[in-house]
């Protein structure tokens, strides 16, 4: 008769290895097995870095109560794996972020949504008071808010030692004042290499007149890259903000730019080919030119070579390119024909322009649907 089976204890190691298996969100409910077992799981939670994405629970309409829904992400080299959906009240919030924040101190992504930001905003500014449940590590902030809603600037001043990236896809500031401490707050964060701001009430890629938010932001943000010298901008702005002197006084003085992406409909190339403009350019690494269907690249062949001459050794244009359909009635577009001899001209004229200047091309060409109303 064999011997009865003796209990085996698995070393800590081991256990470590078993938890980091684990999904991040399912260690949280596991550690109520053992006391040993959950020093294994809090030995394994900062192994690989979390991202959070925070939006109204838009499943649960109708209800009384003001739920904010938590999707959360867990990051492996530049893999990002769904993992879990954390639904909470609007009573409960401030509980579901010390329930991660005290367990998990790297961040990769922060993404906020929607509404409601005040609520976000207010539960991580309460917890991150506290010494024990600040992040150690925020690589990427990322607004993305509705018209109606504007960023919270007290938010990005909160982790303005620890941002590396931040994207502003929202509102304009509507006064002075909000606008003065928006970019104060990005100005103040001392590891920002990344910039990206796509607002959303920005009125003058379809009017000749400036709101007067976009002129005093406009200011701002320019004062804002004076002082925080990024390596990577992009931006929809607006062609009348981004104009050769407004360049110059923002990137002057920044040796460190390598990328610039500007997208906006109206804007001219004779802008980057300005003399005060191109020893900025001639940093650049990578450059977007962005083409519409009013003007074709053929047009602006001479800018097109300066920029590209001008680029760094190495350096290469990312270029954008709409094409139109060649029948524009609403009978014909029941099946449109695509018109394929401006993209054969389009690939012509981009492989011709890259053995000009010995200068890799990439390029993205894509149709433009037309919508009859």
């Amino acid at each position: 008769m064999s011997a009865p089976l003796q209990p085996v204890r698995l070393n800590d190691l081991l256990l470590v290895g078993v938890a980091t298996h684990l999904q991040f969100i399912d260690r949280i409910f596991q550690e109520r097995v053992s006391r040993r077992f959950t020093q294994a799981l809090r030995a394994a939670n900062d192994v690989r870095p979390i991202s959070l994405t925070i939006d109204k629970n838009k499943w649960i309409e109708g209800s009384p109560f003001t739920f904010v829904r938590i999707n959360t992400f867990e990051e492996e080299g530049d893999k990002k794996t769904f993992r879990k959906q954390l639904s909470a009240s609007e009573e409960r919030i401030t509980d579901a972020f010390a329930m991660l924040f005290s367990r998990y101190k790297k961040l990769c992504h922060l993404t906020i949504l929607a509404e409601p930001t005040n609520i976000v905003t207010e539960s991580v500014l309460s917890l991150i008071a506290q010494a024990k449940l600040q992040p150690s590590k925020l690589r990427h902030l990322n607004f993305s808010l509705d018209k109606a809603v504007n960023v919270d600037f007290r938010l990005i001043k909160a982790f303005s030692p620890l941002i590396r990236s931040l994207a502003l896809n929202c509102s304009l500031p509507t006064t002075e004042a909000d606008s003065q401490k928006l970019w104060t707050s990005v100005a103040e964060c001392i590891n920002l290499h990344k910039l990206s701001f796509f607002p959303q009430n920005s009125i003058m890629r379809c009017s000749r007149d400036a709101p007067k938010s976009d002129t005093f932001s406009n200011a701002h943000l320019c004062e804002c890259l004076k002082l925080r010298k990024v390596r990577y901008f992009r931006s929809g702005y607006g062609a009348r903000s981004f104009h050769a002197d407004w360049l110059t006084e923002a990137f002057q003085d920044n040796e460190k730019i390598r990328k610039l992406f500007i997208k906006d409909y109206n804007l001219r190339l004779n802008t980057f080919t300005a003399p005060s403009v191109l020893p900025i350019i001639s940093r650049l690494s990578t450059i977007g030119l962005n083409f519409e269907l009013i003007e074709t690249p053929n047009e602006q062949e001479s800018d097109i070579l300066k920029i590209l001459c001008a680029l760094k050794k190495k350096g290469f244009p990312t270029v954008t390119q709409k094409m139109d359909y060649s029948t524009l009635s609403e009978v014909d577009l029941v099946e449109p024909v695509k018109d394929t001899k401006a993209l054969e001209e389009a690939l012509t004229f981009w492989l011709k322009t890259s053995d000009q200047t010995i200068c890799l091309i990439n390029c993205a060409l894509f149709y433009l649907i037309i919508r009859f109303q």
